[in-house]
């Protein structure tokens, strides 16, 4: 049986972050199995200018459709159903909706794993697309995280905020939400004499750690 307090709680939690990232993300996005669901509730509060949501589910896609056009009178979906764009994918096809962001406003995006993790290809996609600024991290199965948040965290994401609840009350099932945001892009200038490790510095910042990487930096020298 679903901890019902936890649960709100939880969701609770999910409105905080979004409500401090919406001034600089105008368009949500979501995928999974808890996309109709949260799409319709985050929009309700925080007012998106644009908001999507997928799944390969056709039961979960009808029942999202039907309660988009359920609400589609409420001011807060201006252009009534056109206003959340739901779409129904295969079941590889989540990281095509990621990339489909690209050349648009900055976007929060909201992520439900499973007991794989992610869908093949949705890592990468989320920390190419630079239009992701921030991510909702749904999971109810930690042991794939490690693997991701490797990928994430060298591509410039960093764990900001996270919240655990028993939801799932005895069973081995641990829910958890994580807050991911994009680090600013950051200008670091060594200063030093010649031979003092300015460059190797550089070099290992400019590849992120990532062995066979050099990056790109410049050198500057210094006029009398």
């Amino acid at each position: 049986e679903v901890n019902s307090s936890a649960e709100d709680a939880m969701f609770e939690k999910v409105i905080e972050w979004a409500r401090r990232l919406r001034p600089d993300c105008p368009r949500l996005a979501l995928l999974g199995r808890n996309s109709g669901f949260y799409g319709l509730a985050l929009q309700e509060r925080l007012r998106f200018e644009e908001l999507r949501g997928c799944t390969h589910c056709p039961v979960t896609v009808a029942d999202a459709r039907a309660s988009i056009a359920m609400h589609a009178d409420k001011p807060w979906l201006p252009g009534g159903s056109r206003t959340f764009q739901f779409e129904h994918i295969t079941k590889d096809g989540f990281y095509e909706q990621i990339r489909q962001l690209a050349g648009g406003p900055p976007t929060l995006v909201h992520v439900t794993n499973n007991r794989h993790g992610l869908a093949a290809g949705v890592v990468p996609a989320l920390w190419e697309t630079q239009e992701v600024r921030a991510i909702l991290y749904n999971s109810c199965n930690h042991g794939c995280l490690a693997a991701e948040w490797t990928e994430l965290c060298a591509a410039g994401f960093e764990i900001s905020e996270f919240a655990s609840s028993d939801l799932l009350a005895g069973t081995e099932f641990e829910s958890s939400i994580f807050l991911m945001t994009r680090r600013p892009r950051t200008l670091i200038l060594p200063i030093g004499p010649p031979t003092s490790g300015k460059s190797t510095l550089a070099r290992g910042l400019a590849s992120g750690g990532r062995s066979g990487e050099t990056g790109r930096f410049q050198k500057m020298k210094r006029h009398h």
